[in-house]
């Protein structure tokens, strides 16, 4: 291969362009495969509902419960709800198609069971409740015919570690249900990344409070009632796309952070975004074609776009300037190799699982044999019972020749002795982890890891040349390197537990996180020297009680934090941090307490030091518009005052004197309003008036 290719085909494996995709797998793996093993057609003709069952039910081993369907390329046509298992072990169900562009899953035109709207039936359903862990699907397209309007593409729960991925979800004659339905106990976390969902009644719908879902790369084309509904659960949104004449998104006490999304195609007189009852973190969101972006709690936003907006109450202890991080956000790189021929799979070199409580054997050697085969892929296949795993004593060496070390999300590693996968040499490309559970990585080097499909196990580093950026997408276990690294997350999921412990320790690096659950009682994060930590939306879920009273969620020590839209539940006595930020600037301690813990709450947004300046929104209320004036009387006022303009007033702020607005009322276009200031206590505030554009055109200090 010419130099120039080779440099092609690394930036494309850096950027991940959609043209870059993985196609071909090995067949000497222990997977259902929906048509050699079990008999689909995927003629498109063939009714394949009972082939397809079996497949997705079906142990492989009878003592090892991970289940893993392969559908190559092919039509699977189906009449009647493929549901998945739903006893107390089954979970781990990985639906694997060969090729994004050309495996189907559709559903039979006007089949019966899918016509009663009121009551949708789904063409594939997962199982509900908080077990359902490690729910995967990529590369496919699930189509639900037409005819069949009470149909959904599919009914998804996932616990803790799944994803739903390179996915498209089409109803044919736009009539139907509900693409991705997220209705059942409980959703989360889990991630949706790289989904487009075209047609149907809703695109996405998610109703359940817990436990959080993260969303990245979401295309939503063609909905008749509404892009994505949201009630009550917290959702991290990245990269949300809408080519709609409906609303875009509404939420029902919905807890949001939408950052970097685009709404297009809207119709005069709708609004892209609204939320009522709950809370919403917006930013670098725009809109085309509706009569504006945002609508909270009833109350218009002005303008067609938000550069960022914060609904809720606004936290700091410092002065600061009350704006996020605003971090650089890098994409995770993806890897593609569909030369099988640099695919070797570890148990052909004597790696050979086992269950540690009843034998012992060392993995480790077989392991390296494989790692020095000079295959670019090394792959797992064989597991045992559900409490095997490979099993590694010493460490191991990974050197520059290994590429991806996968294991299609039904293997794992425990690792002994304190021992660990060690990278010296940093490679040409990154080394990608993937499906491989508990992967434990000394990093000497700056080569950047990729952790996917839980794949995250412990990671480490050394002081010299041990800089290489981390990307965790889907992993559970805390992240502490010992020395500055810079990590970007898509939803993670930490559960540390001893009170003593940290989930996230950030030493001097640069940590950006979409979607972040804790279930633990550690602090959640410790940002020191310089680092500078972000987190995008969550949930913060102590499952167990903390044996005192002086806990701290957030610590911050001559660093950089900023939080957005962190909802806190517990259902245990003492369930909740005492503390939420202890923040160090200086020589100086700050600790911002914890208000007593109801059901469910939020912790709207928290941003650490630097100036604090007025506006939390997309527009300035202290720029003026025009030359334009404002009376208002009685000045000072009791409760209700009225305001004459000498230009039409579409909305009004109340200020405090922080720029905290407190109060947005919607004008009436008229050149006379009444705002009523009853539930304001005693002090001074400002009063600014914005006319249709969205233009502040006046600002008057007002005395209560």
């Amino acid at each position: 291969m010419k130099k120039n290719q080779i440099l092609v085909l690394i930036l494309l494996l850096m950027t991940g362009i959609a043209n870059a995709q993985q196609k071909t797998y090995p067949t000497n793996l222990r997977w259902n495969n929906a048509k050699t093993d079990f008999g689909c057609k995927g003629d498109g003709i063939t009714d394949d509902t009972d082939s397809l069952r079996r497949a997705a039910t079906t142990y492989k081993d009878i003592y090892h419960t991970n289940i893993l369907v392969y559908l190559p390329k092919g039509k699977y046509l189906i009449s009647d709800s493929i549901k998945l298992l739903d006893g107390y072990f089954d979970g781990n169900v990985t639906f694997l198609g060969e090729d994004p562009d050309s495996t189907f899953i559709i559903l039979k035109n006007n089949a019966p069971g899918f016509q009663d709207v009121n009551n949708p039936r789904p063409m594939i359903q997962t199982r509900a409740g908080n077990q359902a862990f490690g729910m995967y699907f990529q590369n496919l397209i699930i189509k639900t015919g037409t005819g069949n309007p009470g149909a959904v593409g599919l009914d998804y729960i996932s616990s803790n570690y799944g994803t739903v991925e390179n996915v498209k979800i089409i109803s044919d004659d736009k009539n139907a249900y509900c693409g991705l339905q997220m209705e059942r106990a409980w959703p989360g976390p889990g991630l949706i990344k790289n989904v487009a969902i075209t047609g149907f009644q809703y695109g996405i719908r998610i109703t359940q409070c817990e436990y959080s879902m993260t969303f990245e790369n979401i295309t939503l084309r063609n909905q008749t009632v509404l892009g994505m509904y949201v009630n009550c659960n917290a959702l991290a949104i990245k990269n949300l796309t809408s080519y709609n004449k409906v609303k875009a998104l509404q939420g029902q006490g919905g807890r949001i952070t939408l950052i970097n999304s685009k709404f297009n195609n809207g119709t005069a007189g709708t609004y892209a975004v609204s939320n009522n009852g709950g809370s919403i973190f917006a930013r670098n969101i725009t809109s085309t074609g509706y009569a504006g972006i945002l609508v909270i709690d009833n109350v218009i936003v002005p303008g067609t776009s938000v550069s960022e907006y914060h609904s809720g109450p606004d936290y700091s202890q410092y002065t600061n300037t009350g704006k996020s991080l605003n971090l650089t956000i890098s994409e995770t790189p993806v890897y593609v190799n569909n030369n099988l021929n640099t695919w070797g799979k570890a148990n052909d070199y004597g790696c050979l699982p086992t269950n540690p409580f009843y034998s012992v054997y060392d993995a480790g050697p077989g392991l390296q044999a494989a790692f020095n085969s000079g295959k670019k892929v090394i792959y797992f296949d064989k597991m045992g019972d559900n409490g095997s795993a490979y099993c590694i004593y010493n460490d191991i060496i990974i050197p520059a020749s290994v590429e991806m070390i996968i294991g299609f999300h039904h293997a794992k590693f425990a690792f002994f002795n304190n021992s660990k996968l060690v990278v010296n040499a940093k490679g040409t490309i990154p080394l990608f982890i993937d499906g491989m559970a508990g992967t434990n990585i000394l990093n000497n080097s700056k080569r950047t890891i990729i952790f996917k499909g839980n794949g995250l196990g412990d990671y480490t580093n050394t002081a010299k040349n041990s800089n290489g950026k981390v990307y965790i997408e889907d992993g559970q276990p805390a992240f502490k390197p010992k020395f500055p690294v810079n990590m970007w997350a898509r939803h993670y999921n930490p559960e540390n537990q001893p009170e003593t412990d940290t989930m996230i320790f950030n030493n001097g690096g640069k940590y950006w996180i979409l979607g972040l659950k804790t279930e633990g009682r550690a602090t959640i994060a410790n940002t020191i020297n310089g680092g500078s930590t972000e987190i995008l939306g969550g949930l913060i879920y102590p499952a167990s009680s903390f044996s005192g009273t002086g806990n701290t969620a957030f610590k911050v020590n001559n660093s950089n934090f900023s939080a957005t839209v962190l909802t806190r539940t517990s259902y245990v006595g003492n369930g909740w941090y005492a503390n939420t930020v202890e923040e160090i600037q200086g020589a100086e301690t700050k600790i911002l307490a914890t208000p007593p813990p109801n059901a469910f709450y939020t912790f709207d947004f928290y941003r650490s030091k630097q100036p604090l300046i007025a506006a939390k929104t997309a527009y300035s209320i202290n720029k003026l518009s025009s030359a334009a004036t404002i009376t208002i009387l009685p000045n000072p006022v009791k409760d209700k005052a009225t305001i004459t303009a000498t230009e039409a007033i579409n909305t009004i702020t109340i200020a405090d004197i922080t720029g905290k607005i407190l109060i947005r009322i919607i004008g009436n276009q008229s050149l006379i309003e009444t705002i009523d200031l009853s539930k304001l206590a005693a002090g001074v505030y400002f009063v600014t008036c914005y006319n249709n554009k969205g233009e502040a055109f006046a600002k008057q200090k007002i005395v209560k």
